[in-house]
């Protein structure tokens, strides 16, 4: 659904909310692990801004352009996963494809 999102989450109310009361109780340390937890949810509001921005952009992308993107994805969790063989595997299918894509356009 991030596609048909036009807002910013960091502005909404609910989440401007959830913020004050985190970093309030970082401030005045009434939880062990307040600066944890508020740092966790600067993350958690990073990366969902990061999927809805991928999502606009997926949507607005060629067909050949959304493989390509895909591809990327799973370069990245394989990498991520620490999984050599697939990240090899899926890095020679993706330089394929992007070649291929090039040599379409010429």
């Amino acid at each position: 659904m991030g596609e048909q999102f036009t807002f910013n989450l960091q502005y909404e109310r609910v989440f401007e909310s959830l913020e004050r009361t985190l970093r309030y109780f970082a401030e005045k340390q009434l939880l062990i692990d307040g600066e944890r937890r508020l740092h966790k949810f600067y993350i958690y509001l990073k990366n969902t801004e990061r999927m809805i921005e991928l999502s606009q952009l997926f949507g607005g992308l060629s067909k050949d352009g959304q493989d390509i993107l895909h591809d990327i994805q799973k370069v990245n969790k394989f990498k991520n996963d620490k999984n050599y063989m697939e990240l090899v595997s899926s890095m020679i299918t993706l330089k394929d494809k992007i070649q291929s894509f090039y040599a379409d356009r010429e």
